[in-house]
């Protein structure tokens, strides 16, 4: 049996966490025992619900820390070093085989220092670029772990895996798609019904947005564009699904755009393929993404989607997604998503199996065994 320890941040439901608590679920419980490392512990998190229905086994630093997130000066220095300690505590008294890292914690992993035949994978989530320009201390961490452990880079798209490659120094980054489960898309579900359970009008022309209140999601653009469409299509509803910290700040730019009736918020949901099958179109105007997980949903609930530039050429998996520059109007964008609604265009897939988690859990599954 091969110890898998899954190390991120905390279970949100963003992309990162999303493929964490796929890879959980997936792999093969008869070949991997699966460990779920968090620092935070995230309130009423659906993922850690559904994690431990399935027997995964879950680890949240921040519980064994009182004084996790008080903002006074000592206990932020106590709890940044603390940190580092509980980690390497826990790490080595379960001694993974593979350390599965999301996001920015390899700093912690090299404090650890966990047995050198330990081996540590490695999972790049957002573009590369804010990684060179915000995390350096980052990358010498996963060099230093390059030259003291097995490690494995995976990336997320072909442009990606070159960038990974140079900043390495390798040409071993490995490609895995973040996949979905395309049988959640066909299940059969009551359109009418699922509307009426959220609160969207029963005859609107329902847009959807999935992703987290954060700035590189661009929401500030997203509700300029509704507000356009809203101009058009006196029935146009905007969907917003996701938590952060930008929440309170978009509510109030909707409330000045006089859209106070014009939209939902929904929080922590496992049941977003029902959601966006319920919706007409999606807008996705983020400014930078890794892949953009949610714009492969999107398409897969048969949507026509409009997104940014600032998501990769490869989240193309339908003649359903379009792109368009941030620099042009958010009219322009309205007139562009209204014309490709009115199209009716059925929706044609490429390669529709290389975006199956169950295909990338096998690749993930070679990388963790061999």
């Amino acid at each position: 049996m091969i110890k898998v320890l899954q190390f991120i941040h905390g279970l949100n439901t963003g992309g990162a966490e999303t493929l964490v608590k796929n890879y959980a679920l997936g792999l093969d419980k008869s070949r991997f025992d699966v460990t779920v490392l968090c620092l935070n512990h995230v309130p009423d998190s659906p993922y850690e619900k559904v994690l431990r229905e399935n027997g995964i086994k879950l680890f949240f630093i921040s519980d064994s820390m009182p004084h996790f997130g008080r903002r006074e000066l000592w206990y932020r220095f106590w709890n940044h070093y603390a940190i580092y300690f509980k980690v390497r505590k826990y790490i080595q008294k379960i001694k993974p085989d593979v350390i599965h890292v999301h996001l920015i914690l390899n700093k912690y992993v090299r404090f650890a220092h966990p047995t050198n035949k330990t081996k540590i994978v490695y999972t790049q989530h957002f573009d590369v670029k804010w990684l060179k320009l915000e995390n350096q201390s980052e990358i010498n961490c996963i060099l230093w772990e390059m030259e003291n452990y097995p490690v494995h880079l995976i990336a997320l798209n072909r442009k990606m895996k070159s960038q990974m490659d140079e900043m390495f120094h390798t040409q071993n980054t490995v490609i895995i798609n973040n996949g979905i489960d395309f049988k959640q898309y066909e299940k059969p579900f009551d359109r009418k019904k699922k509307r009426y359970e959220l609160g969207i009008p029963e005859n609107a022309l329902a847009i959807v947005h999935v992703g987290r209140f954060d700035p590189l999601k661009n929401h500030p653009f997203l509700v300029r564009v509704f507000a356009e469409i809203k101009k058009r299509r006196k029935d146009a509803f905007l969907v917003m699904v996701g938590v952060g910290s930008e929440e309170f700040d978009i509510v109030q730019q909707l409330k000045k755009e006089g859209l106070n009736n014009d939209y939902l918020i929904l929080h922590n949901r496992l049941d977003v393929p029902e959601i966006l099958r319920t919706c007409d179109a999606a807008l996705f105007p983020s400014i930078s993404e890794g892949l953009g997980m949610a714009v492969v949903e999107m398409q897969a609930a048969g949507l026509p989607v409009l997104a940014s530039k600032g998501v990769p050429p490869d989240a193309k998996i339908s003649n359903l997604l379009n792109f368009m520059s941030i620099e042009e109007s958010p009219g322009k964008w309205a007139t562009k998503l209204l014309k490709m609604i009115d199209l009716h265009e059925p929706v044609k897939y490429y390669n529709k199996s290389n975006w199956d988690i169950r295909e990338a859990i096998k690749q993930l599954e070679n990388i963790y065994s061999n």
